[in-house]
């Protein structure tokens, strides 16, 4: 039969007895790596030069490591973001934003009507239009008196454009100069 890691110890040294020392459930996990260490140390407060020179690493990685988690929620909201145009280029309906302080709130979007088409009464509007253009042409056909009744037109005349005297000048001498 083999025994568990967290058995309790009893130990008897006089002959009253001894209440079992309860298990120590350990709080760090079983495989230890330097970013836990630098999670576990940035939560007691201390600083992360001092953590990144107790560890031996740069600063910089105990910066990454703190803001890892800020940098992993831009990604998820990039992320989305990016779905959701996948989504509208596709068609869906644009979401309205109602700003409300520092967070906005969604008002649902608006979905659009299934509407059955009603093809018998598609086909009587469809009969209906065909019926006036008919008509129209009928009355453009029969009509008695013309729709354009004169045309006035404005002719220039030749040597409109020289004085009186100009053109009598080329009346009797053939030119104007």
């Amino acid at each position: 039969m083999a025994k568990s890691k967290l058995t309790t110890i009893l130990t008897v040294t006089s002959n009253t007895p001894i209440e079992p020392i309860q298990p120590v459930v350990p709080t760090i996990p079983l495989v230890v790596s330097k970013a836990t260490v630098i999670r576990e140390l940035l939560a007691s407060g201390m600083k992360p030069k001092d953590i990144a020179e107790q560890l031996g690493c740069k600063p910089q990685y105990v910066h990454t490591v703190k803001n890892y988690e800020r940098v992993r929620e831009i990604k998820a909201r990039a992320k989305a973001k990016y779905a959701r145009k996948k989504e509208v280029a596709g068609g869906a309906p644009k979401r309205k934003y109602v700003k409300s302080g520092k967070y906005a709130k969604t008002v649902p979007a608006p979905t659009t009507p299934v509407v059955e088409l009603d093809r018998d009464q598609l086909k009587a509007e469809q009969a209906e239009l065909n019926e006036l253009n008919a008509d129209f042409i009928r009355q453009l056909q029969d009509a008695s008196k013309p729709r354009i009744q004169y045309i006035e037109v404005e002719v220039p005349q030749p040597f409109s454009h020289y004085t009186f005297w100009q053109r009598l000048r080329i009346l009797f001498l053939g030119r104007a100069a």
